[in-house]
């Protein structure tokens, strides 16, 4: 996913909502994982909309996968998985029309 999306100038952006007490585990685990690109770890006012806007019915499913295109729009509120790399990687290219 990192080689695809250096390749096609997309930004990785990583959102915890672990609580900000939390920002060394998620640093080590980000870095185990060599996980390249934005990391933010977000408060608790910004985690409600995020359960808002991606969860249903409160729920949320970790880890979540959108695509925001180059105009800043929301346009996959639930993309693929990078294990579905195919799928992905059609997301990926419709977005960047």
């Amino acid at each position: 996913m990192q080689k695809f999306a250096n390749e096609n100038d997309i930004i990785l952006l990583y959102v915890s909502i672990d609580s900000p007490q939390k920002a060394e585990l998620w640093k080590k685990m980000a870095g185990n994982y060599n996980l390249k690109g934005e990391h933010a770890i977000i408060n608790e006012t910004f985690k409600n909309e995020i359960y808002d806007t991606f969860g249903r019915n409160s729920i949320l499913n970790i880890p979540h996968y959108a695509i925001i295109n180059k105009k800043g729009e929301l346009q996959f509120q639930s993309a693929a998985s990078p294990e579905n790399m195919d799928k992905l990687t059609e997301q990926l290219k419709e977005a960047a029309k």
